[in-house]
């Protein structure tokens, strides 16, 4: 059973990797002092990573044409 406080952090984390509100090198660090995990913060991020960077250019590249 997953616990409640992964998902917490799982999701908190790909929420701001969604949002572009802080530039990656700023929430790196303010991420580096909290208690987010670093298993939680890598599967976090590189779920946010690869919507913004693999997914989103297709799904605009299919409504353009």
């Amino acid at each position: 059973m997953v616990s409640l406080r992964l998902l917490t952090y799982v999701q908190i984390v790909l929420l701001l990797r969604l949002v572009p509100l802080l530039p990656f090198n700023m929430l790196n660090y303010l991420l580096s002092v909290t208690p987010v995990g670093v298993g939680e913060y890598m599967l976090a991020s590189w779920l946010g990573m690869m919507v913004c960077y693999h997914l989103l250019p297709f799904y605009i590249l299919c409504h353009l044409c």
